[in-house]
């Protein structure tokens, strides 16, 4: 059994809905496909990959969802801001780079920066520079820092959401294949 075929078992086991499913394992067979990668190098164990995509729900509050979601770091900027705009606050980033985000139930709008920072000094550099703005660090991978920073710091009570959209299907966002 190939490594998508046990995936797709383990997220059906931990009932993911099959149209989530589908597009999941669709979206990583055309990146492992494009991108010539072993699958098993890339993701680490399929166990502990199922764990990363389905995971994040222990101990979340009432009304509040958890959404596991990934993006390289051509597309990284702009989905923070899309998804933060639908009231997504990214809490962390998983061991495979993974945004690990939680919107309540009264859900506000989020903005974020991804940048450049080599090691753990300039990480903290860049969060004093950035904190007298609002932002705070929420993540990182590699040499990519993550911040965040609620829309309320700029707009007040404004960047509450009246509505709360539904959650994106698509897990995972790929820049263009030439870019890379």
């Amino acid at each position: 059994m190939s490594y998508l075929d046990e995936l797709e078992t383990l997220l059906r086991e931990r009932e993911v809905p099959e149209e989530r499913v589908r597009e999941t394992v669709d979206d990583l067979a055309a990146f492992v496909a494009e991108g010539g990668v072993d699958p098993r190098e890339e993701f680490g164990s399929v166990e502990e990959f199922a764990d990363d995509l389905t995971g994040g729900n222990e101990g979340a509050e009432a009304g509040t969802e958890t959404m596991v979601w990934g993006a390289d770091s051509f597309e990284a900027q702009r989905r923070l801001n899309e998804l933060g705009a639908q009231g997504w606050e990214v809490g962390h980033l998983n061991g495979k780079g993974a945004f690990v985000s939680h919107r309540d139930e009264n859900p506000q709008a989020w903005e974020y920066r991804q940048e450049s920072a080599l090691g753990k000094r300039e990480r903290a550099r860049m969060a004093e520079r950035l904190a007298p703005e609002g932002w705070e660090p929420c993540g990182h991978y590699f040499t990519f820092a993550y911040f965040k920073r609620s829309r309320a710091a700029l707009v007040g009570p404004e960047a509450e959401l009246d509505e709360r959209p539904e959650p994106v299907r698509k897990r995972f966002f790929w820049g263009s294949p030439g870019l890379w």
